[in-house]
């Protein structure tokens, strides 16, 4: 056999053997510890990204609600109308009883600037001049102020079925029942308007307002003075018995006592009853 073959076959068994001896073992190593550490970064990568996440809070998505707040429409503040003259009064409920027995109310009213009017009127007047023309300057000036007043016997005449005697008594005793007061003023007298606001009055006050209403519902009267007993009384054309009228123009005038509570048509007190003392004053 050649020398030279036997070396390269020598050397080539040579180098296969520490080829599948040494070197094929370490390639093996090398190449799953290549494949090991490249599976250990693959791990490890994992790892990381799944505690990244699982460290990471996940919020819930919360849906945003759009609240509509509907404001509560506010009442519209409606400025209120400033009350007028016409429509500031002095009022007063009344209660009273008829001299024939059945009870009334009402509320009676008069305007404010009527109130003041009527006063300024009688301040103008004074005690030089006679009784009739004072009486007939307040009964002027305060009898279309009492539509507020009479609206009360309107009422009452409508919804009652009173005779005209009983009507005239509702209107006397309503005033009979206003407290008797002595007047302090210039010529000693309220005027109409004044006796309702005030609620109280003397003899010849009373008289003056019940011929401004009783002849507004037409009834024929008159007012009566004593210059001697210092009084003054109602006289009223119905028919009434007993001897306490004064004839005026053909007809009887009955006096009606208007101070107190309680007088019938035709009576008077005992103490003013002579008629000759007694004149008819305004008719």
């Amino acid at each position: 056999m050649n020398q030279t073959k036997k070396k390269k076959g020598c050397l080539y068994y040579i180098m296969w053997f520490f080829f599948i001896r040494f070197i094929a073992p370490i390639g093996f190593l090398l190449f799953f510890g290549v494949l090991g550490a490249i599976s250990e970064l693959i791990s490890s990568s994992w790892s990381d990204e799944i505690n990244t996440t699982s460290n990471t809070t996940i919020k819930p998505k919360t849906t945003q609600e759009t609240i509509t707040v509907t404001k509560p429409k506010s009442k519209s503040v409606t400025s209120q109308k400033p009350i007028s003259d016409d429509e500031k009064y002095f009022e007063k409920n009344t209660y009273w009883t008829t001299n024939f027995g059945p009870k009334h109310r009402g509320l009676v009213k008069v305007k404010q600037r009527d109130y003041y009017a009527s006063i300024n009127n009688r301040r103008n007047l004074t005690v030089y001049n006679t009784w009739k023309y004072n009486a007939l300057s307040v009964i002027r000036n305060d009898k279309y102020k009492l539509d507020d007043v009479t609206s009360v016997f309107k009422r009452i005449k409508r919804d009652k079925n009173y005779s005209r005697n009983q009507f005239a008594d509702v209107i006397v005793s309503f005033t009979q029942d206003i407290p008797y007061a002595l007047i302090d003023n210039a010529i000693d007298i309220y005027a109409p308007v004044e006796f309702i606001k005030k609620y109280k009055g003397d003899c010849d006050t009373k008289t003056i307002f019940l011929y401004v209403v009783l002849k507004k519902f037409g009834y024929d009267v008159v007012i009566l003075n004593s210059w001697h007993y210092g009084h003054s009384i109602l006289g009223i054309n119905l028919p009434t018995s007993g001897n306490n009228y004064k004839y005026y123009n053909g007809k009887r005038y009955y006096a009606w006592e208007t101070t107190y509570p309680g007088w019938l048509k035709g009576q008077i007190p005992p103490k003013v009853f002579n008629m000759n003392h007694w004149e008819i004053s305004l008719y």
